[in-house]
């Protein structure tokens, strides 16, 4: 499953088929505070391609499950481990999201995806992909509920599920949550710099903030800042992190760097959505 940026575009029926289940709407996820090893007024040497810099990121608010869940919904089996970090839901919506409680708190595992490329052509070719009979969207997300904010879970439900008794909350044993603030992510989870050496056809040097979460680097369009050469020394600013690129030398295609201070903790506003892929099928008349 690729996350990308979704700028423009249509949105898949499959999205619009959410409507009638539950909507949930994540805790953000932010660039976590932290000291940083740079100090200001350091100057060091960057070759291109080099990561310069980073910052650890993670979720706004975050629920740690105190034991182990086995769910069974839909026909969908999955285990949530003692330990495993959940999404605290900042909204449930959608009708089916109108069966909870008021003051609810809703936690999430993550979103996994239930296509298969074998069945998914099948379906294409016999128009079926839609088919009313299917009960699990493309996506899924397996959620528990603490009906009475007393930090135990009671209850579950599938989010991505079809059919009117699928999406019933069912019972489960009380089990314990404990939410924090600013847990990083588990694998690889930074925001970092990266100089990109020599740019483009304008005498441009460029510098990357890139965004990784659990490995997957995420894909935007304005993560990229340019500085002409015939400019040095430039002063840069990318989310709240500021320095001076002093010089490039073109033999060795590497940039001084002075260090002033890293990124401000906060939302960094990449919003990411499964990409669809549509393959086109001839259907002979």
């Amino acid at each position: 499953m690729k996350k990308s940026v979704l700028a423009v575009g249509i949105v898949p029926m499959a999205f619009l088929l959410m409507a009638s289940g539950y909507q949930v709407t994540p805790s953000t996820n932010r660039i976590l505070p932290g000291e940083d090893k740079l100090t200001a007024g350091t100057e060091f040497t960057v070759r291109k391609g080099e990561i310069f810099y980073s910052r650890p990121v993670g979720r706004a608010w975050s629920a740690v499950l105190g034991g182990e869940l086995t769910l069974n919904i839909a026909g969908k089996s999955s285990t949530l481990p003692a330990g495993m970090q959940l999404n605290v839901a900042r909204r449930v919506g959608g009708k089916a999201g109108e069966q909870l409680d008021d003051g609810a708190r809703v936690f999430c595992a993550p979103l996994e995806s239930n296509w298969n490329i074998g069945k998914g052509l099948a379906n294409l070719l016999t128009l079926s992909l839609f088919a009313s009979s299917q009960r699990l969207q493309p996506n899924t997300q397996f959620c528990v509920v603490d009906t009475d904010r007393d930090m135990m879970v009671d209850k579950a439900f599938l989010s991505g599920a079809k059919k009117a008794e699928d999406l019933l909350p069912i019972e489960i044993k009380p089990t314990p949550v404990k939410v924090e603030r600013n847990l990083p992510l588990p694998g690889e989870s930074e925001a970092r710099l990266r100089f990109a050496g020599g740019v483009g056809i304008m005498g441009n040097l460029g510098i990357d903030m890139e965004v990784i979460e659990e490995g997957q680097r995420l894909v935007y369009s304005n993560g990229r800042r340019f500085i002409p050469k015939s400019k040095l020394p430039t002063k840069v600013d990318i989310f709240g992190a500021s320095f001076t690129v002093l010089s490039y030398d073109p033999e060795t295609k590497e940039a001084k760097i002075r260090w002033e201070r890293g990124f401000h903790p906060a939302q960094y506003n990449v919003t990411t959505t499964t990409t669809t892929t549509y393959i086109p099928i001839y259907i002979p008349r």
